[in-house]
């Protein structure tokens, strides 16, 4: 590859080289190698975010017994946001890595796709749920979802008697109201979160994110700087 100036080349390479790098290293930055080589570093670095994010929800299987019980209740809340931030956070830096890559390719006069409005459109639709969520985490006048108020709430660890009675009977009162919907609906079919299969499944599910998230950057970005596939390709799992 020869020795190409990213500023006098491109303008738009240039700004995304300066996001990456402090003021002063800049000048160590200059070349089109040096912005390739950044490129690869985000690559590594998203690769390593996407095959992290399948052990959010395993955090709270390294809780022993001898664990003070509000840390387990902070666990199942902390790691449901988590998920949801994860998420976004790998939505937007995916989609600059896109423009990235197009930058890096057109400098080094490499084919390239303009595709990274079309990967948010898929990513927000594969995970409109989880994005949703962190939107409702975030902003005060959003209405919480019920599964985010079932996680904030930990009846057992509640220090106020009255507290931890009040909550106590609201759960039975939910329990009841379950119990006759279920009497009501047969066909309704209620998960029972005390289940080992409830939670193995649960973890199948944060494993097919991880999945998903892998498969949409690495289509996307082998698409951008039209990469022909690997003869065997795998995503990262457990």
């Amino acid at each position: 590859m020869a020795k190409v100036n990213v500023k006098s080349q491109s303008p738009e390479l240039a700004s995304q080289v300066a996001k990456r790098v402090p003021p002063r290293a800049r000048k160590n930055y200059e070349e089109i190698e040096d912005a390739a080589f950044l490129l690869l570093s985000d690559i590594y670095d998203l690769g390593n975010r996407i095959h992290n994010y399948q052990f959010i929800e395993r955090y709270r299987s390294m809780v022993s017994e001898d664990t003070p019980k509000g840390i387990p209740q902070a666990l199942t809340g902390h790691t449901y946001t988590l998920r949801s931030y994860e998420i976004y956070t790998v939505l937007e830096r995916v989609a600059d890595l896109l423009k990235f890559s197009r930058y890096v390719a057109e400098a080094a006069e490499l084919p390239t796709v303009i595709n990274d409005k079309k990967y948010e459109k898929q990513m927000k639709k594969e995970f409109a749920y989880r994005l949703r969520e962190r939107h409702r985490i975030v902003h005060a006048h959003e209405r919480p979802s019920l599964v985010s108020r079932m996680t904030s709430i930990g009846v057992q660890h509640a220090d106020n008697s009255m507290v931890r009675d009040f909550l106590s009977s609201i759960t039975t009162m939910n329990s009841i109201i379950l119990k006759h919907l279920k009497e009501r609906y047969p066909d309704i079919t209620m998960p029972n979160v005390t289940d080992p299969d409830f939670y193995r499944g649960y973890l199948d599910r944060v494993d097919q994110e991880a999945n998903e998230m892998w498969k949409m950057m690495t289509i996307h970005l082998d698409e951008c700087l039209s990469i022909p596939p690997p003869k065997s390709a795998t995503s990262p799992s457990c």
